[in-house]
């Protein structure tokens, strides 16, 4: 029952569902660390909540950034509680001040040669390595983010013009891209020989057999670079080795020659 109304209170706060799932995320982590220290909300003090940020500091595979984060969403949680009289200490009594420092998670990126040795890995003869392949030339080229590419739909894609316009999934920024040859070749060839001929959605990937929908679980499937990393014998021990690695990579590139921020922001869709 709390964690419903406070994902009401969330839904009044303008925040896209994915951002705010990240809050109820928290906030369930919260609640059930409360039934573990054998506590129920009336129970909560400052040391409690404290022990709690201690529990985020101590998440050895995360990120400096994704603890702030996580805490930055417990402090929106414990502002709530104050608010609504649930807890008798605001916010700021626990957590004044959430600092992190960029340096320490600095994205992974990879050389041009290297993406390149990646893609001559994706056996385009089959209909997985023709999806694959279609996925990373649009990372690859684009620097778009999976989302981005997941929900791409068919009316985004311009044939005369050569263009590609889309609206960002992440922060609904407007987007235009130039159709280029490679992506425009691996685009045709999945559209004319993977994607079900029968599919009236607007989606260009969709699952391969009926009733159709958009494939979403492709958001989940980052470990394929991983595997086509290997075979093309790129050493990522060291580098993350997700669809955001290509992303990152992508921008390197755009830096490198000399490209002017605001065009990179501009191709990455980032709202600043």
């Amino acid at each position: 029952d709390l964690l419903c109304l406070f994902d009401s209170y969330l839904k009044n706060c303008d925040l896209k569902d994915v951002t705010r799932i990240k809050y109820l995320f928290t906030a369930c982590w919260f609640f059930d660390f409360l039934d573990a220290e054998g506590k129920v909300l009336s129970q909560c003090d400052i040391h409690l909540c404290i022990k709690f940020c201690v529990l985020i500091d101590n998440m050895k595979s995360w990120s400096a950034f994704y603890k702030a984060r996580s805490k930055q969403q417990f402090k929106r949680l414990l502002k709530w509680l104050h608010d609504n009289e649930m807890i008798p200490f605001s916010e700021n009594t626990v957590l004044p001040k959430i600092i992190w420092h960029r340096e320490e998670s600095l994205p992974s990126f990879y050389t041009a040669q290297e993406v390149s040795a990646m893609l001559d890995a994706v056996d385009i003869s089959t209909a997985k390595g023709k999806e694959h392949y279609l996925i990373l030339t649009l990372i690859v080229y684009y620097s778009l983010r999976i989302s981005d590419v997941v929900y791409l739909k068919l009316s985004s894609i311009h044939w005369k013009d050569n263009e590609i316009r889309l609206t960002a999934f992440k922060n609904g920024a407007n987007i235009t891209l130039p159709l280029i040859e490679p992506v425009k070749l691996s685009l045709l060839d999945y559209l004319m020989n993977v994607r079900p001929s029968d599919c009236t959605l607007d989606y260009v990937f969709v699952t391969s057999d009926p009733p159709y929908r958009v494939k979403e679980e492709l958001r989940t499937h980052s470990y394929i670079i991983k595997g086509y990393l290997e075979q093309a014998g790129v050493d990522c021990s060291n580098r993350h080795h997700g669809f955001h690695a290509l992303r990152h990579s992508g921008a390197t590139r755009l830096l490198e020659c000399n490209t002017d921020v605001e065009t990179i922001t501009a191709i990455l869709g980032h709202s600043s």
